[in-house]
């Protein structure tokens, strides 16, 4: 569902109810001087690989790429300093729109991609970082904001 879009800066992984508070704290000074920033989408293609694909996303062009990575390291040092280390995969932005299972043949994933490859949406702001839960017990994962950080409107630390 479109509900479940998001860009994931740090995944955290299995993390108590306690931390949330100071990980929003951490979060807030962290990111504190740091302006809303321009995206723009563009392209598309799957991870792992194409041998094997299993999630289809969208990617960002080069000017949205640096602020994208320099936020996701603030993010992920905000997150160290309260004891959440996380993934330890280096950050790659894209939007992920689909997840392949089996019974999605190669063949319709390279159609889809095919598709896809001159792919750009109209620009749109970061405005704020959002710390997600999210539910897998369903059919579709659930995802709810525990904690909304907005991004400055005036400053431009990055």
């Amino acid at each position: 569902p479109a509900a479940n879009l998001h860009l994931t800066l740090h995944f955290i992984g299995d993390a108590r109810a306690e931390s949330l508070h100071p990980l929003k704290q951490s979060l807030v000074t962290a990111l504190s001087g740091i302006s809303k920033f321009r995206l723009e989408l563009r392209g598309s293609g799957v991870f792992p690989s194409m041998a094997s694909p299993r999630v289809l996303w969208l990617g960002f062009t080069n000017k949205s790429r640096e602020p994208l990575i320099s936020l996701a390291s603030c993010v992920k040092k905000a997150c160290a300093e309260v004891g959440l280390t996380g993934d330890a995969k280096t950050f790659k932005p894209h939007l992920s729109i689909a997840r392949i299972d089996n019974r999605f043949d190669t063949a319709n994933t390279l159609a889809i991609l095919a598709n896809l490859t001159q792919f750009q949406a109209d620009p749109f702001d970061a405005r704020e970082v959002i710390v997600y839960s999210s539910d897998l017990s369903g059919h579709a994962p659930i995802y709810r904001a525990e904690a909304i950080v907005p991004l400055d409107e005036n400053h431009d630390k990055i």
